[in-house]
This record gives structure tokens, sequence and C-alpha cells, in this order.
């Protein structure tokens, strides 16, 4: 009796390879948590195939934008100049750090390609909305679990502790992961799509509240700025450019206050503020004329943070 396999159309099988590699990125974090072989990561190995991809396509198609060229050409000119400054102040140890992460960028090849069309785009934001919506369910979920004891905190403590990706708030439960940073990017084309109050964005706006980051908080609230005044303009009620700044303000300042007061976080805040304000001093101290437009290097840091300043150039050490 002879098998008959079902064809696998080309389109079929590059939405499902799109779908794998972007709903990882989107959704675990600092791509840490699956691993395919040893220490080598599913980040790791989509990022060498993306690339092979990429470079491989380059003869195929016999063309690229030139706006990708110049943008690839200028991120490798300014990582060979800062990898060869950092070299001269520090160990290939300490270098490779630093650009291990940055180096994802020469992705950009592979988007080039994928991202051919409008249809493409929004596969991606389906993708996006879909992954931030899981994750913001899974984190509730969590939360309520553990509201109720379900499992106590040194259960989940020693859990998650062993993974970098989760950075705990106190002992109430609450956490930030890193999976959080797609949160409020995927509000943005929830609330375009489907406006200011839905399901998918109620719980993702929730999550956010929920992971106690106030960075988040402050983008949540930027993003339901915009995204209401996208809203009235595409309706046709236009706003004053002089009454959308002074709004903006007023609801900056809000947000500002609500960081430096708001009394309900758990956890050590004030340590994290010293330690981001004496990083910033230790930088400004190391600033000279020089460093102002070729830095020090990647690898290089200062006393309080001595890996990951991931800042070659202006303002670095």
């Amino acid at each position: 009796m002879k098998i008959v396999l079902p064809k696998i159309s080309y389109s079929l099988l590059r939405k499902l390879f799109g779908l794998i590699i972007f709903f990882e990125l989107f959704t675990f974090g600092s791509g840490q948590l699956i691993k395919v072989y040893h220490g080598v990561t599913f980040r790791i190995a989509s990022f060498f195939i993306m690339m092979i991809i990429g470079i491989f396509l380059i003869p195929i198609k016999r063309r690229i934008n030139k706006n990708v060229l110049f943008f690839l050409t200028y991120f490798l000119l300014l990582l060979v100049l800062g990898i060869a400054i950092g070299l001269s102040h520090t160990s290939f140890e300490k270098v490779f750090i630093d650009i291990k992460y940055l180096s994802y960028f020469l992705t950009i090849l592979f988007f080039y390609y994928y991202i051919k069309d409008l249809d493409n785009i929004q596969f991606l934001v389906r993708i996006l909305t879909t992954s931030a919506f899981i994750v913001s369910i899974v984190y509730l979920i969590y939360l309520a679990l553990y509201s109720i004891d379900i499992y106590d905190f040194e259960t989940v403590y020693k859990a998650a502790v062993k993974h970098e990706d989760f950075r705990f708030r106190g002992t109430s439960g609450a956490l930030f992961y890193k999976g959080f940073i797609y949160l409020p990017i995927a509000l943005v084309f929830i609330n375009v799509k489907k406006g200011l109050i839905s399901f998918q964005g109620i719980c993702i706006l929730l999550a956010i509240y929920f992971s106690e980051t106030r960075g988040l908080w402050l983008l949540a609230v930027l993003v339901y700025i915009f995204s209401a005044l996208y809203i009235l303009n595409k309706n046709g009620l236009k706003i004053p450019p002089g009454k959308s700044i002074i709004v903006l303000i007023i609801l900056l300042s809000l947000v500002l206050y609500i960081w430096y007061n708001f009394s309900g976080l758990t956890g050590d805040r004030a340590g994290g503020d010293r330690e981001r304000i004496e990083t910033f001093k230790q930088v400004f101290e190391r600033v000279n004329l020089v460093s102002l437009f070729v830095g020090h290097g990647f690898g290089v840091g200062v006393p309080i943070r001595e890996v990951h300043m991931e800042m070659s150039y202006c303002f670095t050490v």
C-alpha cells in the first residue's frame, strides 16, 4: 500500500517557521528558558538560522533595500569600533558579554526578506498581540492561585530563582518577567484596533499593573495617551497641538508623582533607585571629550556595574 504524504506549500512552511520564531521571541523573555542542546538555547539556534537564511537570500533575490544596507553597514562599523576600543581596556570575555545580545540586530536581513508586504506585518502583529495576551493570562492565573494559597512564596521562588528572567517584588508573589517588555507594545496595536477598552487590553493592562514595574506603568500610560489621540484624530475630532501638549504635561506630571510616591509597591525600591543614581554619577564622572565621541568601548563598565553597560558612545565610560 502506497502512503501519500500531504503536500505542504512553501507559503505554509514560511508561516509556520515565522510563527515559531516570533512566538518564542515575544513570549519567552530573554530566550534562556528553552534549551535545545546543552547550553544552546532555542533563541541562539534561531538566531543562526535567521542569519544563514538572510545571507543565503541575498544572491537569490539579487536585491537589498538601500536603507537596510545602510543600517547594517553602520551597525557593523560601530560594532567593530566598540569592540576594538573595548579590547584596549578590558578582556575579550567582557566585550563578548556586551555584544552577545546586541548582535541580534544582524537578523535584519532575515526580517527584510521575511516581512515583504502588509499581510506579513499583520501576521506578526497577530503573533505579538496573541503572545502578550497569553503571557498576561498566565501571569494573572498565577497571581490568582497564589492569592488563595495554592502554593507558597518559597516554592515559587525556588523554581524561578535559577532563571534570570524573573525578578520578585518582595514576598507578595508579584514579579517582573523579561517577556513583559512586549506587553505595552502589544497594547498599542490592540487599542488602535479594538479601542481603549477590550478584554485583551484590560488583561494586559492588569498584568502590567501587577508586575509592579514603574517603567511598564509609564509606558502603559503613554500608550493610552497616544492611542486616545490617534483614535480621536481618526474619527475626525481634531485636537489643537497646544492643548495636546498641556494635557500631556499634566498626565506625565501625574505619572511622575505616582512613580515617586506610590506606596503600594512591594520590595525595596529605594535601593534600586540609589543604584541607578550612583551608576549615573559614576558614568558622568568618567565622561571626557574623547568618550563623548567614541566611548571606552564594549565590556567596560563602572565600579557599581562592571558589565552590561552596552553603550559605546555619548555619555558612556
